[in-house]
């Protein structure tokens, strides 16, 4: 009997073996198709997971083209049965995916993995979350600061900013600077105070820091709340702080803004356009931006990642998104570079500085002390056409002063719940 027990142990113990030896030779290999923007990096990534995993191996597939594109492409590659595993995407590119429920929900997988979500900087994953579903899970995040030139601080003898987002610069000295740092002499340009990317992540902080939103609840569709006082007075002082730059510049006839040639002060954008290949004046430096009445406020820009309905191998896809939200690799994230501040932040706290490598410590700091400020809207049905109707309008009335903020806001409120009504009424 004794040796029967001993028979049946060794035999349990050689299944067990062989399954594992079976594991390793026969690894789970799980596709990842990586916009070629981002691509190397994932590579990279990928790379040095697959080193270390015995039995999943993540094999990425370089897509050409913008995001819409990519998340085209996808969405061929499921129609035609050969769906990939694994999907990233950006925040205009988001809805397609969601609406037409491409995505798994990850929350079961993350509440069984162990993953300590207090260790991630607070509402992080309420972005991606729908009916309590989480569709997708970022990485890494970067947000909308300024973008500062310190010589023409230095030359025109304006005090820089504080990095501290509680205590930095307000409305009133954007204002202020907008006549000090926009300089010409006679009809020869000298300098302008600022240049911004055109994009709602860098004008909705104005509208939040006062106050303001982008969008309101009316029976369950949401509705472009623009017009509301705090958003209007938030786009008027914008179009005033451009006038008064503008107004100052009229009579120049050589010269153009652009902040990479050195003759702009302040560039507003997102982190991501600080990269190691992009020639910068000398003197560049990260800061918050200017705080409205009801105090700091920031956009993000992030590509999360998740995992398609469609995937054959959906626990073996999880394994390398759950390893990519660990500390090991998070650390091992950091060091691919590109994707903005991990969200994990004991990594982010301990590598303060080596996602700006390139640049001081004391802006990667700038940036990861804003992951306390961030905010988004209207990442649902109908986003891509929200957004375009409001950088089109936005740039007519505030950047080139061809119409009023009031008609601007009118006709986008007009456009825009129509598209929303729309895009709501199909995905219902």
């Amino acid at each position: 009997m004794k040796a029967l027990r001993m028979v049946t142990v060794t035999t349990i113990l050689l299944v067990g073996l062989l399954a594992v030896v079976s594991s390793a030779a026969n690894p789970v290999t799980v596709t990842f198709p990586v916009r070629s923007g981002e691509g190397p990096h994932w590579e990279e990534i990928a790379r040095i997971f697959n080193a270390q995993s015995e039995d999943v191996k993540v094999e990425t597939e370089m897509l050409s083209g913008n995001w819409f594109d990519y998340v085209e492409k996808v969405q061929v590659m499921v129609s035609s049965g050969v769906s990939p595993d694994i999907v990233t995407t950006a925040l205009p590119s988001m809805p397609p995916l969601r609406m037409n429920g491409m995505l798994a929900d990850l929350m079961p997988y993350l509440q069984r993995s162990g993953i300590n979500t207090a260790d991630y900087y607070p509402g992080v994953l309420e972005f991606f979350m729908t009916d309590g579903k989480l569709d997708l899970m970022p990485v890494g995040m970067n947000t909308t600061v300024s973008v500062i030139n310190e010589e023409w601080f230095g030359n025109y003898g304006v005090a820089l900013p504080s990095r501290d987002w509680e205590a930095t610069w307000t409305w009133e000295d954007m204002a202020a600077y907008a006549r000090l740092l926009t300089q010409a002499e006679g009809a020869r340009f000298r300098s302008a105070a600022y240049t911004f990317y055109n994009s709602p992540t860098t004008w909705m902080p104005f509208v939040w820091g006062n106050g303001g939103r982008w969008l309101k609840d009316v029976d369950g569709i949401p509705q472009f709340a623009l017009k509301e006082q705090p958003a209007a007075e938030a786009f008027e002082f914008l179009r005033d702080v451009i006038d008064v730059q503008e107004t100052r510049l009229a009579d120049v006839t050589e010269g153009s803004a652009n902040f990479q040639l050195g003759n702009v002060a302040v560039h507003m954008t997102g982190s991501w356009w600080i990269k190691s290949d992009r020639e910068l004046p000398p003197n560049v430096g990260l800061y918050p931006l200017p705080v409205g009445k009801t105090g700091p406020a920031t956009g993000i820009a992030t590509n999360p990642i998740g995992i398609l309905t469609t995937s054959d191998h959906p626990e073996a896809a999880w394994k390398f998104i759950e390893w990519l939200h660990t500390r090991e690799g998070s650390e091992y994230f950091v060091e691919a570079g590109a994707f903005g501040i991990p969200v994990y932040r004991p990594t982010a706290d301990e590598h303060a500085g080596s996602h700006f490598a390139f640049r001081p410590s004391a802006d990667a700091q700038t940036v990861i002390s804003s992951m306390n400020y961030l905010r988004s809207e209207g990442v649902g049905p109908g986003f891509n056409e929200m957004f375009n109707i409001f950088r089109s309008g936005f740039t007519e009335s505030v950047l080139q002063r061809n119409i009023s903020v009031a008609e601007f806001l009118e006709q986008a409120e007009h456009q825009t719940n129509i598209v929303l009504r729309e895009a709501y009424t199909q995905a219902q």
